[in-house]
C-alpha cells in the first residue's frame, strides 16, 4: 500500500521545512507546495490521502479559494483536510463553519507537533478505516 501521501500547502518556507521534517519522521510521504496558485493541479495529480493547508497563502483569500475548490471538485472532494491558521480564531471559525465539509479539521498556529500528528491520524482513520 505504501506510505500515506500528504500534501502540504503554505507560503511560509520555515513552516514547510518544519512540516516536512515532522511528517517524514512520522512515516508519511510528503509533497510540499509553496502557495496556492498551482497547488490544486498538483493535488489532483499527486492524489494525496490528506491535505494540510493554511487559510492565508499568497493573498488573504487564496487558502479559502483552494478549500472551496477542493470541496467543489468531485476529484478532490473526499480528500480530508487539516487547516492550519494563524488568522483571528473567531473569524476563521465563523467562516470555517459556513464553508467547510465535515472532513476538515481546524488547528491554530502555533501548535505542537503531536497535535498535528493526532489530527492527521484522526482524519486518516475516519476516511480510510
Amino acid at each position: 500500500l505504501g506510505l500515506p501521501r500528504i500534501a502540504v500547502v503554505d507560503n511560509e518556507p520555515t513552516f514547510l521545512r518544519l512540516a516536512q521534517n515532522i511528517l517524514t519522521d512520522a512515516g508519511y510521504e510528503v509533497f510540499i507546495l509553496n502557495g496556492g496558485a498551482s497547488a490544486y493541479e498538483v493535488i489532483k495529480r499527486v492524489e494525496p490521502q490528506l491535505l494540510i493547508m493554511d487559510t492565508w497563502l499568497e493573498a488573504r483569500e487564496e487558502g479559502w479559494d483552494l478549500l472551496h475548490l477542493m470541496r467543489l471538485s468531485p476529484e478532490t472532494a473526499s480528500i480530508p483536510i487539516v487547516v492550519l491558521s494563524s488568522d483571528d480564531p473567531k473569524l476563521v471559525k465563523e467562516r470555517f463553519a459556513a464553508e467547510s465539509g465535515a472532513d476538515v479539521t481546524l488547528l491554530f498556529k502555533p501548535f505542537y507537533s503531536d497535535q498535528l500528528l493526532s489530527a492527521i491520524s484522526r482524519a486518516l482513520e475516519q476516511n480510510y478505516a
